[in-house]
């Protein structure tokens, strides 16, 4: 019998990750086709998505070009969820430092974004990496916010997992007033809503009336939890069963607890649930000493293997942080050098407008000693001015960004005054440009003109010199 579940739950598992090799398959086939870079950045988030379980690290690699790429176009969201997908890849390889950064840059897009919803999510997520970290106070903290941000909303499910982890929290520093309040409250929302997770409540009440020494209270709600859990629901009854080991054992009731041990290290082993199978074996060893030593020895052995497994896990696992964050460096690095050639560009384009302004400018001077319409030239010299301004606009631009934060209403005033600066002086030289061109082009057509026809007013005078000089002779004789 228990040849053929080992058989079944191998096969379980084997199904279980040809699934997800088939989605991964699917979505590298999608992501082969995808035309826009939006595309490309939701799929190789969900690429990351599916390699959370088991390939945490791959998760985090995928998760950051997603992350590179919804930064290409201003996707806020997108790099919310990409964040939000490292930090739990991060998570569950155990570098919490990394998870916690990742969660605050998320968190700070959410604020920006204005989404109550999700900055609450985020502050839960800090709390309980918090948390993990053994930083209680924190975790209290940011779940406190967490659940101040849903009052707003009012969804009874997740203000039920906030309930739960402050309750958690406060148990875990030894405030069980707090704790206890905390829990009833999650337990009210879970009977109103019919929530599958009630059984939590019960083990949480269980534990701190145990804290209080009212065992036959929390052995009451063990047993509700243990009825509420399910066969099915593995997470839950494992829980419930390490519990009650626990608590027999602490209140001298071997035989009850040697029982639910045995339950929770065969549940343990049937998933490969590693941590499980270590702490039902250990205290199978502990419970046994007094009663078949060559037993307590045996599960003493499978207690120690299974923590040198866990710390060379623990090994690979500090061998994929040093792997992920060389990764990371370097994709750092291929983004600096990306930006770096972005901003060479630039500065070519505009060392070469700043080149041609001053040459299209004494072009169009020069024009103006040539035979060339006058409108054209004077069009001509406009559009340099406007070459001249729209350059000083383009250079101040983004320190204007800088400077005001990127602030709209700032930023307008600012370049409202600039404009009302430039503009007259912009008319200014236009005028003083205008009249210099056509006096230019007025005096060149006097001076060809005084070249090609003798000067009228000068021959009349001739003229009537003569007839005077005529008369005067007249006169003498």
């Amino acid at each position: 019998m228990k040849i053929f579940f080992t058989i079944q739950c191998i096969l379980l598992c084997a199904m279980y990750a040809s699934a997800q090799e088939m989605e991964r398959d699917s979505l590298f086939n999608l992501l082969k086709d995808a035309k826009t870079t939006e595309q490309k950045a939701l799929l190789l988030n969900n690429l990351a998505h599916s390699f959370l379980t088991n390939k945490p690290d791959s998760a985090i690699i995928y998760a950051g070009q997603s992350l590179v790429l919804s930064e290409k176009i201003k996707g806020r969201q997108l790099q919310e969820e990409s964040l939000t997908t490292i930090a739990l890849g991060f998570s569950r390889i155990g570098n919490l430092p990394k998870a916690l950064d990742a969660y605050f840059k998320a968190l700070q897009i959410e604020k920006d974004l204005k989404d109550t919803n999700g900055i609450g999510k985020r502050y839960n997520d800090i709390g309980g990496t918090f948390s993990r970290e053994g930083d209680i106070k924190k975790a209290i903290e940011y779940t406190l916010k967490a659940q101040q941000m849903l009052q707003t909303i009012g969804n009874a499910s997740k203000n039920w997992a906030y309930l739960s982890n402050l309750s958690e929290y406060y148990f875990d520093i030894n405030k069980m007033d707090s704790a206890l309040i905390y829990a009833q409250r999650a337990y009210e929302i879970s009977t109103r809503i019919n929530d599958p997770r009630i059984y939590l409540n019960f083990l949480q009440l269980g534990s701190i009336q145990e804290a209080f020494h009212n065992n036959s209270i929390a052995l009451s709600y063990y047993r509700q939890s243990l009825q509420s859990a399910g066969a099915k629901n593995f997470n839950g009854i494992n829980s419930v069963y390490m519990q009650l080991a626990e608590f027999f054992e602490k209140t001298g009731i071997a035989d009850s607890s040697i029982i639910y041990a045995k339950k929770a290290l065969e549940k343990s082993q049937s998933v490969g649930y590693m941590n499980g199978v270590f702490t039902a074996s250990n205290l199978l060893s502990k419970l046994y000493e007094k009663k078949d030593i060559p037993l307590a020895f045996q599960y003493y052995k499978a207690a120690t293997a299974i923590k040198d497994s866990i710390f060379s896990i623990e090994k690979i696992k500090e061998i994929q942080n040093i792997t992920i964050a060389q990764e990371l460096k370097e994709q750092e690095e291929q983004e600096e050098l990306i930006k770096a050639e972005e901003s060479r560009k630039r500065y070519i384009q505009i060392a070469g407008i700043s080149i041609f302004i001053p040459l299209f400018f004494f072009s169009v001077m020069l024009l103006g000693k040539l035979k060339v319409k006058p409108r054209t030239v004077e069009f001509l010299g406009i559009l340099s001015l406007l070459f001249v301004f729209e350059f000083i606009t383009l250079v101040i631009h983004p320190f204007l960004e800088k400077w005001t934060n990127d602030t709209p209403v700032l930023m307008l005033l600012i370049l409202v005054g600039l404009a009302a600066f430039l503009v007259p002086m912009h008319h200014r030289i236009e005028h003083w440009m205008k009249e210099r061109l056509v006096s230019h082009r007025h005096a060149a057509h006097a001076v060809h003109v005084l070249q090609t026809e003798p000067p009228k007013a000068v021959v009349e005078l001739d003229d009537n010199f003569a007839i005077e000089n005529s008369e005067e002779d007249d006169s003498v004789i």
